[in-house]
């Protein structure tokens, strides 16, 4: 089923970790919420798009599927997507080859069994490896975005997919042992890279089913409040219209329990140092709702609405070549005199293409996956003798949480001279 016509349940797993942090979010959602397309959104469903019909076909080649899946697109299906999407297919088809009966299942539709709001705890799993020899479940989750990088560890979603695919019909509690969790995100930074996978066992997805059941009864039996934060309100289907998002963001600003009668933001000089940390760790949080008041405004304006004192216009032309970069560089060549190189100068990839391309040909020497891992450190380790890290003369202000250790300020601002006193 194509990811535009799907519909999520109130509980579903991909739900589940906004729920069980802001509970009233449940009800908030059924008051209506505005669904703005984002582009980010549809790069996501043609990543899995891709990486689907690859699992579906047997085809262990991203680019060989591409080719067959870009003519039906609207968006363009690049280098980095087909990277992201070899990456995800060649984990799955390594669990695979661990056992010669294993059984590739691809975007099942999973049925988590609950006590209250029959399927409305149920989702799309984006792949099952089951290893009846081995009797193992692999559940794996392959995800394109490169904002967030999520953890395997407790993972709601994760544990949510797999008491379905083990309770739910789709492969038999007592065929199963163990429960191999993973997450496959290529292209967010974590410090356990881009694929993490956790083992669990069937007892554990027990327990996760038992902490569902408590927390539908707590939503659907009581009258949750809503709790605002950066995290539970960035894929909230309501959080355009959420008043408590809106008070929270505004209020971080002003600093005032009233926001309605506030029509100027305070001088950041005359804040406190308190008042400083408090509204710079509140950034992204803030950032989040403007940003999806701008979108919800030109959705609605392109559907037709008039918003007050706004307009909607063409964006400004300019200027594109309208042949391939090679055809337009010969040209010119021809046209000036000059040589290709001219206009076509060759480049070194960067560091991290670079990597990439070294890794994957040290792996594609030698089969089996101790070999093939052994091959992706030799080939980091070789590349290491050919850059040096070069530490910058900027400084730049983080959390405490930061892995960065701090700098002195006797060290680095020595000669800067404050005026007047910072309470």
């Amino acid at each position: 089923m194509a990811p535009e016509t799907r519909t999520h349940g109130k509980y579903s797993p991909s739900q589940l970790e906004r729920v069980a942090v802001c509970k009233g979010s449940i009800r908030e959602c059924e008051r209506g919420a505005i669904e703005v397309p984002s582009e980010y959104g549809s790069e996501g469903d043609l990543a899995h798009e891709l990486a689907a019909t690859a699992l579906a076909r047997g085809e262990r080649r991203a680019l060989d599927v591409a080719c067959t899946v870009l003519p039906f697109s609207l968006m363009p299906i690049d280098k980095d997507m087909c990277n992201g999407v070899q990456l995800y297919l060649d984990y799955v088809f390594e669990a695979a080859s661990q056992d010669p009966g294993a059984q590739i299942i691809v975007e099942q539709k999973v049925h988590v069994p609950t006590t209250m709001c029959n399927g409305e705890a149920d989702g799309h799993s984006d792949c099952l490896v089951y290893l009846p020899t081995l009797r193992r479940l692999y559940v794996i989750d392959f995800k394109y975005g490169a904002g967030i990088a999520k953890d395997v560890e407790g993972n709601l979603q994760l544990l949510s997919y797999g008491t379905g695919a083990v309770f739910g019909g789709t492969i038999s509690p007592s065929m199963v042992d163990e429960v191999v969790l993973c997450i496959v995100q290529p292209r967010a930074f974590h410090k356990f890279g881009p694929i993490r996978d956790v083992t669990v066992t069937v007892g554990e997805l027990v327990d996760h089913g038992t902490w569902l059941n408590g927390l539908i009864d707590e939503c659907e039996n009581q009258d949750q409040p809503l709790t605002p934060g950066e995290e539970q309100c960035r894929f909230c289907p309501a959080n355009a219209t959420c008043k408590a998002f809106e008070n929270a963001a505004l209020a971080t600003m002003m600093d005032v329990p009233n926001v309605q009668h506030v029509h100027a933001l305070p001088d950041p000089a005359h804040l406190s140092l308190d008042r400083l940390s408090h509204v710079l760790s509140a950034k992204s949080f803030v950032s989040l709702w403007f940003n999806r008041v701008e979108e919800t405004a030109t959705h609605l304006a392109k559907l037709g609405y008039q918003i007050p004192g706004m307009k909607l216009v063409e964006p400004d032309a300019r200027r594109q070549w309208h042949e391939n970069d090679d055809s337009i560089a010969r040209k010119l060549a021809v046209l000036s005199g000059l040589t290709y190189d001219d206009f076509m100068p060759r480049k070194l990839l960067s560091i991290t293409e670079a990597e990439k391309l070294l890794v994957d040909t040290y792996r594609s020497k030698v089969k089996g996956k101790t070999k093939k891992n052994n091959a992706s450190k030799n080939a980091r380790h070789d590349m290491a003798f050919l850059t040096v890290k070069m530490p910058s003369s900027n400084t730049k202000l983080v959390t405490e949480d930061h892995a960065s250790p701090a700098v002195s300020p006797a060290t680095h601002f020595s000669h800067v001279k404050l005026i007047g006193d910072v309470k």
